[in-house]
């Protein structure tokens, strides 16, 4: 079986262990004793094997087992490690990719000043995030309303709405009672 030359950079832009989750990032000697390897080790091998077979179904925990002298369960927690580990990462990559997408592109239409269509670029990233839950959507509208007592004592009082709700106080007289 191969193992995983993560380590091993590439100068013409290939993978480099930073580019990987940390399971897969580790290098793993083919001479090792398998039963040697510590945890990281037997998760980057078990991730070469996962790669290799296509899908981690597609494993026999009871002979990886064997093969690292340890019990299916720990394999079975190891292949879960493995996908944990990949999910955040590609997570991370995601947003890291997604962001550097969306500068570029607002930056070029600025640049190409093409306003319209930058605003429109935000407004959907904005929006994504919001989505997500990323970004706090921030109401619509911000009504103030400012009243003076007899004991010559100001109280502010503020309102936050929807444009609907908005739209239903200012038909309704601004919402004054009379």
């Amino acid at each position: 079986m191969t193992q995983n030359n993560a380590g091993a950079g590439d100068d013409e832009g290939g993978t480099t262990a930073a580019d990987l989750p940390k399971y897969l990032a580790v290098a793993v000697n083919p001479d090792k004793d398998p039963e040697a390897m510590d945890t990281y080790e037997r998760r980057s091998e078990i991730g070469d094997f996962v790669l290799q077979a296509g899908s981690a179904e597609r494993l026999n925990y009871s002979e990886l087992a064997r093969r690292y002298d340890v019990a299916p369960s720990t394999v079975k927690r190891d292949v879960d490690a493995i996908a944990d580990d990949l999910a955040k990462h590609l997570a991370y990559r995601v947003e890291l990719n997604t962001m550097a997408i969306h500068r570029r592109a607002v930056n070029g239409l600025l640049d190409a000043e093409e306003f319209y269509d930058a605003w429109r670029v935000q407004k959907e990233f904005s929006e994504w995030l919001e989505d997500r839950g990323t970004l706090e959507r921030a109401p619509d509208r911000v009504n103030t309303e400012v009243t003076q007592h007899e004991t010559d004592t100001t109280t502010d009082s503020y309102t936050v709405m929807s444009d609907e709700q908005a739209d239903r106080f200012e038909s309704d007289d601004c919402g004054r009672s009379e």
